[in-house]
């Protein structure tokens, strides 16, 4: 996004994405995650049951995941599969768990978690040049989207707790892989950048796509999009022309360009993608590696306003992904220098 975008924000949401106040509160120390070798970023969610769950791309190219009780992590389990992109991972608001990535052939590849025990990576089908991104579209339903291999459309499959649907395509050209959020109303919010780099949106409502708005703005990385804890609302992130994070969130109603507030700056220097979470409805933090010196850092929102990014250390790289723990708190992950992940709780 330039500093051209559009800041057409109503009053009450102006402290959105602008504002100052102390810095992010303590996070606690880096933890180490096993010493398994990682070859992507890490994809995280939370469960209802408390725990959080996620996943990445080994060395070998399989599936691997770990759970997080709130205090200690499982060792990663390696669900096999062949893998080329990272894994995309969510809740199914019902307790449950789905991780999915694109295989060698460009099909998807899918693996689930019913709370205690996961299936192994499983081929389900289609024909897709991205990776998916995942979310649930109504409890024990998750829908997935990806970048299909006819011109930049997109294409989807929804997971109903027992079967993957057929592929259906989305008629849409875009040059980046799509990102989504669940809106916490019965909805999947996605968005990806078009070949101007401009970003648009499209709404899922179990069934149906609202139809591709253009809210405008200039990414130069993919697109995250994470719920923002208020039905009906998601907010998506995105690098903008001067390496730095900025936001628009959709508040909610009818489907229009006009419910997004607007893009808006965040501020720092940050790798391609960040990774943001709710911590209480309303509430959020966005982690990022930051560009000059491959530290994390985080920025916390207020429910009025951003704090600025504040350094929690570290030596990582890729980006990273945060997940709510349900306790106001989130879990953020991130792979290092060495391939193997560590993560951090706060704030």
């Amino acid at each position: 996004m330039t500093r051209k975008s559009i800041f057409h924000f109503a009053v009450l949401l102006t402290g959105l994405f602008m504002g100052t106040y102390p810095a992010t509160a303590a996070w606690g120390p880096f933890v180490k995650m096993g010493t398994n070798i990682l070859n992507s970023d890490p994809s995280c969610s939370f469960l209802v049951t408390g725990q959080a769950i996620c996943g990445a791309r080994s060395l070998k190219h399989s599936l691997v995941v770990s759970q997080f009780n709130g205090t200690t992590w499982t060792a990663w389990k390696d669900l096999g599969g062949s893998l080329t992109s990272n894994p995309s991972c969510t809740d199914d608001g019902a307790g449950k768990a789905v991780c999915a990535a694109q295989g060698a052939t460009g099909a998807m590849f899918a693996a689930t978690f019913n709370g205690t025990v996961w299936t192994k990576a499983l081929l389900v089908g289609g024909s897709t040049t991205s990776g998916p991104s995942c979310a649930a579209s109504a409890p024990g339903s998750v829908l997935c989207v990806a970048r299909s291999a006819t011109g930049g459309a997109w294409t989807y499959s929804v997971f109903n707790g027992t079967a993957w649907s057929a592929f259906t395509p989305v008629v849409t050209t875009t040059d980046s892989a799509p990102a989504c959020a669940a809106d916490g109303a019965g909805n999947v919010i996605c968005g990806a950048s078009d070949p101007t780099n401009a970003v648009i949106f499209n709404r899922f409502n179990g069934s149906a796509w609202a139809g591709f708005v253009t809210t405008g703005g200039r990414a130069t990385g993919d697109i995250s999009c994470s719920p923002f804890g208020v039905s009906g609302q998601v907010v998506c992130f995105a690098k903008g022309t001067d390496s730095g994070l900025y936001g628009n969130r959709f508040a909610g109603g009818a489907w229009s360009a006009s419910g997004w507030t607007g893009w808006g700056s965040l501020g720092g220097l940050v790798n391609p993608k960040g990774g943001c979470a709710v911590t209480v409805a309303g509430q959020m933090v966005c982690g990022v590696v930051g560009v000059t010196d491959t530290a994390f850092w985080v920025n916390q929102y207020s429910g009025t306003s951003w704090g600025g990014f504040a350094r929690i250390g570290g030596n990582q790289i890729g980006n990273p992904s945060c997940a709510s723990l349900g306790t106001g708190k989130a879990v953020c992950v991130m792979v290092g220098v060495t391939n193997t992940a560590t993560s951090t709780v706060g704030p």
